[in-house]
């Protein structure tokens, strides 16, 4: 993955986000890396990588949505499940994030 490659990144996960005009659109939920680079990075940051080396299609239209941790089933995978609630339940709205 992509966003994986930022050394600002510790995990992240992308999903598709409901939007009228253009369907589903990417959007990355992100946990910082606990680094000095962690903690300056930014929106524009992330969806710039992902413009220089990612199709059109797959641009982070939908944003990125900085979290605490990402939540994890029982078995340790991402619980994409709840972050597909979250998405829904904050509908097309942007601050999704806990910070």
């Amino acid at each position: 993955m992509v966003l994986l490659q930022h050394p600002a990144v510790l995990e992240a996960c992308v999903l598709g986000r409901w939007c009228a005009a253009d369907g589903d659109v990417p959007t990355a939920f992100v946990v910082r890396a606990p680094t000095a680079a962690g903690a300056a990075v930014t929106e524009r940051d992330l969806q710039a990588l992902v413009a220089e080396r990612l199709s059109d299609y797959k641009q982070l239209r939908g944003g990125v949505l900085f979290l605490e941790h990402m939540p994890k089933t029982l078995t340790g995978k991402v619980a994409r499940r709840e972050l597909k609630a979250r998405l829904d339940a904050f509908g097309s709205s942007h601050p999704l994030a806990d910070n």
